[in-house]
């Protein structure tokens, strides 16, 4: 095994931004909702609910699955949204290839 140490001068920048971002979460209580919603023996009003919901995680469009609702069912996993500040952190550099290295955290 070989170690090479080396260093760069690097200007990191920053960012402080209000953002919505989201964060993939095992969510099994979603995906039971996805599936069975149909049948769940629920109210006109709480149906219409849980439709607007599982449309504002982009699982349903006009009380059909979407392809994301398709694939949070085969994961498990559920884009959720969160919004915050942030302070974001970026180097522009040639090590890190032509885009941008960026990290992003809370506030």
């Amino acid at each position: 095994m070989v170690l090479i140490k080396a260093r760069k001068k690097m200007d990191i920048n920053q960012i402080t931004a209000i953002l919505i971002l989201k964060r993939k979460e095992k969510r099994p209580d979603i995906i039971y909702l996805i599936k069975h919603w149909e049948s769940m023996q629920i109210s006109d009003g709480e149906r219409v609910n849980l439709c607007q919901y599982l449309e504002s995680l982009n699982l349903m469009r006009n009380e059909r699955i979407t392809p994301d609702g398709e694939r949070a069912i085969k994961s498990g996993d559920v884009m959720i949204p969160e919004s915050g500040v942030y302070n974001l952190f970026y180097v522009q550099d040639a090590v890190f290839g032509k885009e941008p290295c960026v990290f992003i955290l809370p506030q």
